[in-house]
């Protein structure tokens, strides 16, 4: 048996070595000497900053070209944070047809977030004892965080905010999810949902804030590492146009939990 298993794994760990890592490495290598642009996804730069490929539609009005493909994305054209397949979408079409009435809560996770031990019981835990209606766990050391409000605070359970961030992990509670869900099919990216999701919890007189004892951790990348962040902000002014909303010098923590 020996005698046929020993050449198996040989043949086995050679052609994984050969055409897994060498064969990749010559191809990736060959390619950045030869045509180096091309093979980064032949990305367009301006003053230091990647804004599109030149294999994506572009926006241009120059006489010397043909009409490209059109463009309904708002409020550029070409808009990939306004596209219709954010994630957003996916998760409405996840909550189609739910009854969400039937249930206490519903969270909305990222796919890149570090969670804490025994994190849903303790997270929902503290939640309910604080009162809240839409709540976010706080962000632990190192965790990419885009509001330092959202930090895990020292000595705190819970804390009630005048926000709550769109992620990386969002908890509605019934009341909240039946106004909230589904998500608004301009969401794009979710730029500005939560801001106005917290003028809505100030006109509800909602509490809403955010759990520090389960902290959890956003590492992998921080916001809009994959998507350009300025389609992004110019998406959320778009959203927000016409909306309630609250600024960001009215963020703040209005209540501790112990």
């Amino acid at each position: 048996m020996l005698t046929h298993l020993r050449p198996a794994l040989v043949m086995l760990l050679m052609f994984t070595a050969l055409t897994g890592i060498a064969y990749p490495l010559a191809i990736a290598g060959s390619l950045q000497i030869v045509a180096p642009s091309a093979a980064n996804g032949s990305l367009v730069v301006r003053n230091g900053a990647i804004v599109g490929s030149e294999l994506i539609g572009q926006s241009f009005t120059s006489v010397r070209y043909f009409w490209g493909r059109l463009s309904a994305t708002a409020p550029v054209p070409y808009n990939a944070a306004a596209s219709g397949g954010s994630k957003f979408d996916n998760l409405n079409t996840l909550l189609a047809g739910r009854d969400l009435a039937a249930y206490d809560w519903v969270l909305v996770l990222d796919d890149d977030v570090a969670l804490p031990p025994s994190f849903l019981d303790r997270f929902l835990a503290a939640a309910e004892d604080a009162g809240l209606v839409l709540a976010q766990p706080a962000h632990r050391r190192l965790s990419h965080a885009a509001w330092d409000v959202t930090r895990r605070a020292p000595r705190s359970t819970a804390r009630e905010t005048t926000f709550v961030e769109i992620g990386p992990v969002t908890a509605f509670a019934r009341e909240a999810a039946a106004e909230l869900l589904p998500f608004p099919a301009d969401a794009g990216m979710g730029w500005g949902l939560d801001a106005h999701w917290a003028a809505v919890a100030r006109e509800r007189d909602w509490r809403i804030g955010i759990v520090d004892a389960t902290p959890i951790g956003h590492t992998l990348r921080p916001a809009a590492a994959t998507y350009p962040r300025e389609e992004a902000a110019a998406a959320a002014q778009a959203f927000l146009a016409g909306r309630a909303y609250v600024r960001r010098d009215e963020v703040r923590t209005l209540a501790v939990h112990r």
